[in-house]
């Protein structure tokens, strides 16, 4: 189990989304989750840090 703070404003965009896929909050973020990209292995066996475009210039 995690616990995580949330301000009123995320609070408040987590429940809209949930509602609009009539989902629970917690389907929501694990739904996100399963949708990140998965960290690679290195030959070290250690996980490299995964990048994301945005990360990318």
């Amino acid at each position: 189990m995690l616990r995580i703070r949330l301000n009123t404003q995320e609070l408040d965009r987590l429940k809209a989304e949930a509602e609009r896929r009539e989902l629970s909050m917690s389907e929501v973020i694990r739904d996100y989750i399963k949708r990140m990209p998965k960290p690679k292995k290195g030959s070290d066996g250690l996980l490299d840090e995964v990048q994301t475009p945005a990360m990318v210039e």
